[in-house]
C-alpha cells in the first residue's frame, strides 16, 4: 500500500477498505483492511482482488508473492520501448 500512495494510486485506505468491503460499517472494513495486510487474516473475497490490483497498482502476482515485479506490462514495454530506439538508431547507420 506505501508503494501506491507513493505513486499517487491510492488516496485514503479507508477509501479502499470501503470499496472491498461495501456495505461494512466503516470501522469494521478499516479493521478488515488492516488484518489483511498485517497478515492477522489470509483470506479474503477472491472478488475483491481485481480491486485491489487496481487500485495499488500491482498485479495478483505480486499481491500474492508470486513475482517480485508489481508490474511487469510496465516492465515489457519499457523493452519495447528500448528496442524501438535501438532499432531507430541502426536505421541511421
Amino acid at each position: 500500500m506505501n508503494r501506491a500512495t507513493e505513486n499517487g494510486l491510492l488516496g485514503k485506505k479507508r477509501d479502499l477498505a470501503q470499496t472491498i468491503w461495501a456495505g461494512s460499517s466503516e470501522k469494521s472494513a478499516r479493521m478488515n483492511l488492516s488484518n489483511l495486510s498485517n497478515g492477522k487474516s489470509q483470506r479474503i473475497d477472491i472478488r475483491a482482488v481485481p480491486i485491489i490490483c487496481a487500485k495499488l497498482g500491482v498485479t495478483a502476482d505480486y499481491l500474492f508473492g508470486i513475482s517480485d515485479n508489481p508490474t511487469p506490462d510496465a516492465s515489457r514495454q519499457a523493452i519495447a520501448d528500448k528496442a524501438r530506439e535501438i532499432i531507430e538508431m541502426t536505421k541511421s547507420l
